[in-house]
């Protein structure tokens, strides 16, 4: 086998190996990992402050001051997030939340 193949057949492997590492992380652990990002959102936070907080935390920007929203994790494609309670541009309250 040449010494380019060999090279591309290690790449390829550590590709693969690299995509199913990814994706076992962000599928295997998201409920810990979102109960842990919703508990850091507490009562009394502005709307600025929760966006800061949700493109840290890579999840949806607040679209509404009002109202109840789901702000949810885009690698795991919406499936789990927090519940977040807004009035007037407060933070009322935030909970783990499952969609299934």
């Amino acid at each position: 086998m040449s010494k380019v193949r060999k090279v591309a057949n290690l790449m390829i492997g550590l590709l693969i190996i690299g995509s199913i590492s990814y994706c076992s992380y962000f599928f295997g652990s998201p409920e810990s990992r979102m109960r842990q990002t919703c508990g850091e959102i507490t009562s009394g936070m502005l709307v600025v402050a929760l966006s800061t907080f949700a493109k840290e935390h890579g999840l949806n920007l607040p679209r509404q001051e009002s109202g109840m929203i789901f702000m949810v994790e885009s690698k795991t494609f919406g499936r789990w997030g927090c519940r977040v309670v807004l009035e007037k541009g407060i933070v009322q309250s935030a909970e783990y939340n499952f969609a299934d």
